[in-house]
C-alpha cells in the first residue's frame, strides 16, 4: 500500500506560533520533526477519515500528492455553498500542524540516551512552559476539527452549516469517513 507523501514539511513549523528552529550541532535535528510529521499524519488521517477513506486517499495517485479534486479540496480547502451559507473550508493543514506540534513537544521536551534523560539546552532562552504551548495547539486543533459548537454536546441546537470545520466538510461532501463522536471525545479528552 502506498504511503501518502507528507502534507507538511519542516518549514511549516518555522513561523509563529510554532517557531521550531534547529541547532544541528546539538542532538536536535530536523530529522526528528520529519519523522514526527510522517507518523502523526498517518495517525491524524486515520482518526479523521477512518481506515477505508484513508486508504482511498493514499491510493489516489499511488501515494504522491492526490490528483482527484475531492482530495485536493480536503487537504487544501475550498469555498462552497451549503444550505444557503457560503462556507470557506480551510483544509486540514492547520489542524494537522497543531496535532503534529502537540506530539512533537510532548515527545521532545527531553531526550533519552544511555545515561538517562537529558533536558534540552536552553541557555540564553526564555523559559516557556511547554504544557501551555501543547494545550493551545491541541485546543486549536480540536476547534478546527469540530469548532465544538454546542450542537456536539446536545445543549443548544445550532445550524452546523455555519461552521467551516473538518467534521462539517466531510459531512457536507458525502465522504464515507468513519468519524464518530467517540473519536472526538478521545481527541478532546487529552486536555
Amino acid at each position: 500500500m502506498p504511503i501518502l507523501t507528507p502534507i507538511l514539511t519542516v518549514s511549516d513549523f518555522e513561523a509563529r506560533p510554532y517557531n521550531i528552529s534547529f541547532n544541528n550541532t546539538k542532538s536536535m535535528t530536523s530529522d526528528v520533526l520529519e519523522s514526527e510529521i510522517i507518523k502523526r499524519q498517518d495517525e491524524f488521517l486515520t482518526y479523521i477519515l477512518g481506515y477505508q477513506e484513508k486508504y482511498n486517499l493514499e491510493n489516489d495517485n499511488a501515494g504522491a500528492f492526490p490528483t482527484t479534486q475531492k482530495w485536493i479540496d480536503f487537504i487544501n480547502g475550498v469555498s462552497y455553498v451549503k444550505d444557503g451559507y457560503n462556507i470557506d473550508y480551510k483544509g486540514i493543514k492547520e489542524a494537522l500542524k497543531n496535532f503534529t506540534y502537540y506530539w512533537y513537544l510532548r515527545n521532545n521536551t527531553t531526550q533519552t540516551n544511555g545515561f538517562g534523560g537529558l533536558k534540552m539546552d536552553t541557555k540564553n532562552a526564555e523559559v516557556v512552559v511547554q504544557s501551555d504551548k501543547m494545550y493551545n495547539a491541541w485546543n486549536e486543533m480540536v476547534d478546527l476539527i469540530l469548532k465544538a459548537p454546542n450542537y456536539m454536546q446536545n445543549t443548544v441546537v445550532i445550524n452546523r452549516s455555519q461552521y467551516p470545520t473538518i467534521w462539517n466538510y466531510l459531512y457536507d461532501n458525502d465522504f464515507d469517513a468513519k468519524m464518530d463522536i467517540e473519536v472526538f471525545r478521545k481527541i478532546q479528552n487529552i486536555y
